[in-house]
């Protein structure tokens, strides 16, 4: 995804982890892990959808992490 300064300090995110699969595979999420890089479930009230690529954004400073979730 190209960076856009409209979006920073908001975060990609699915409504499920049904809809994640659709992005990634689940050997790229445990290539991802290998580095460093793991699947975040948050709450979140600051929600919108972003019409440039199609998803969900949420408001990274006020989501509050409820998990990491490891595969």
């Amino acid at each position: 995804m190209d960076f856009d300064p409209e979006i920073v300090g908001w975060l990609s995110a699915t409504e499920s982890l049904a809809t994640l699969w659709r992005w990634f595979t689940e050997d790229d999420i445990k290539k991802l892990q290998e580095h460093g890089w793991y699947i975040h479930e948050f709450e979140a009230t600051d929600v919108k959808f972003y019409e440039r690529f199609q998803h969900l954004i949420i408001k990274q400073d006020t989501s509050k992490v409820l998990r990491i979730i490891e595969i």
